[in-house]
């Protein structure tokens, strides 16, 4: 059984992997959910990415914090606000939190860090 940040780094991987080849116009496209476009789907992937990091970086430091200081209207502005990237965007802003989220856990268990 793989340890579980080595689960979450493959999974990250395989979603690099899927929006690699994703055009301006296919982000741009309606999504199966509601309302929202591959570029919601996108923004909402790529906040939670950021949120989730944040929420460790707090942990790590023994301070609990909501996932989002204005609640889901603040989560909901986010997507709206970001989900009209270009593919180009989505994809680098994606690369950069999950990156950031992948480093949190190993944060924790770096030399001469306390348990």
């Amino acid at each position: 059984m793989q340890p579980p940040v080595a689960v979450v780094v493959e999974a990250h991987r395989t979603l690099e992997r899927l929006v690699a080849g994703l055009s301006d116009q296919q982000v741009a496209e309606t999504s199966a959910l509601p309302g929202w476009s591959r570029g919601h789907v996108l923004a909402h992937l790529t906040d939670n990415a950021g949120m989730f990091a944040r929420l460790a970086e707090h942990a790590l430091r023994g301070e609990l914090v909501a996932g989002y200081d204005g609640g889901v209207d603040e989560r909901n502005a986010i997507i709206d606000t970001t989900a009209g990237r270009s593919a180009a965007e989505h994809r680098a802003q994606l690369a950069a939190h999950t990156a950031g989220l992948e480093a949190s856990p190993r944060a924790s268990s770096a030399p001469g860090r306390r348990s």
